[in-house]
C-alpha cells in the first residue's frame, strides 16, 4: 500500500500470513505523517529516498524497514509533482525485488530506532502566505516548490489588505539586490522582489484578490506599483 491516509486495524494486518507493506516516499525514521516530500523540500533537503515497512497497528509509519532506496540528490530546480514522479518509480523498483525476492528481505528487516524520527503534518491555506520582509529567498523558493501544485501562494502589498497571488516564480541570480526586503525590480519579463537575505525571486505573472485576471509582470507593475518610490517596499 502507499499513500493511504487511514490506519489499518491490526485484525486486518494480521489477516495476512506475512502482515502488510507500505511504501513510503522518504528514508525513516525521518518524516514519518503525511507530507513527507513537501516536508522534506521546504527544511531545504536536496536528498530524498523511499522506504519499504510493515505495517505498525497503532503509530503511524513506525514499522519495521524491511528494504529502503540509497538516497539520491535531486536538482533544487525540481518541484513536487517531479519529485514525487521520481520516488514513485524508485519506489515501484524497490517493492518489485522485495516482492520477488521476499525470503531474503523479510528475514531482514529491522526495527526503526527514535533517533532522527520526525514527523510531518497535512498542510494549510496559512502555509502559502509568504513574507518577503521575515523569509529568504530560498525559503520564499522552497514554499514554491513544495506547496504551489496544492495551495496558492500569497503576500500583501505593504499599507493594502488585499492578497497579492505570486504566479510563475523564478529563482533570482547570485548577486544580492539593492533596496530594502519587499521592494522591485522590473527587468521584462520578470518582477523580481528583494527577499530578506538581500536576494531575489521572480514572478512572470500576479493575480490579484477579488479579480478574475491574471497580470503579467509589466501589467501589474504599472497598474498596482506605480504609487511606490524605487526604494520602497512594495511587499510584507
Amino acid at each position: 500500500m502507499s499513500s493511504f491516509a487511514l490506519f489499518i486495524p491490526e485484525r486486518i494486518i494480521k489477516s495476512f500470513t506475512w502482515g502488510m507493506i507500505n511504501i513510503h516516499p522518504s528514508l525513516l525514521p525521518k518524516y514519518r505523517g503525511p507530507s513527507p516530500i513537501q516536508s522534506a523540500i521546504l527544511a531545504g533537503e536536496e536528498r530524498f529516498g523511499v522506504s519499504i515497512i510493515d505495517l505498525h497497528p497503532k503509530t503511524i509509519d513506525a514499522g519495521h524497514i524491511v528494504a529502503a532506496t540509497d538516497a539520491v540528490t535531486l536538482p533544487t530546480s525540481l518541484f513536487y509533482p517531479e519529485i514525487e514522479a521520481r520516488l514513485a518509480e524508485m519506489g515501484g523498483e524497490l517493492a518489485a525485488a522485495v516482492v520477488n525476492d521476499w525470503d531474503r528481505f523479510w528475514p531482514q528487516r529491522t526495527a526503526q530506532t527514535q533517533a532522527g524520527a520526525s514527523h510531518t503534518r497535512k498542510f494549510e491555506n496559512a502555509d502559502g502566505i509568504v513574507s518577503f520582509g521575515l523569509m529568504t529567498s530560498v525559503e520564499i523558493w522552497n514554499i514554491f516548490r513544495a506547496l504551489g501544485h496544492q495551495l496558492s501562494i500569497k503576500v500583501r502589498l505593504t499599507g493594502q489588505n488585499r492578497w497579492v497571488f505570486l504566479e510563475d516564480p523564478v529563482l533570482g541570480p547570485a548577486e544580492p539586490m539593492s533596496g530594502p526586503p519587499g521592494s522591485t525590480r522590473y527587468c521584462r519579463p520578470i518582477l523580481w522582489v528583494k527577499a530578506r537575505d538581500g536576494h531575489a525571486v521572480g514572478f512572470k505573472q500576479f493575480k490579484l484578490e477579488g479579480k478574475s485576471s491574471i497580470f503579467p509582470a509589466g501589467s501589474f507593475c504599472a497598474n498596482f506599483l506605480a504609487k511606490y518610490s524605487v526604494h520602497d517596499p512594495c511587499f510584507q
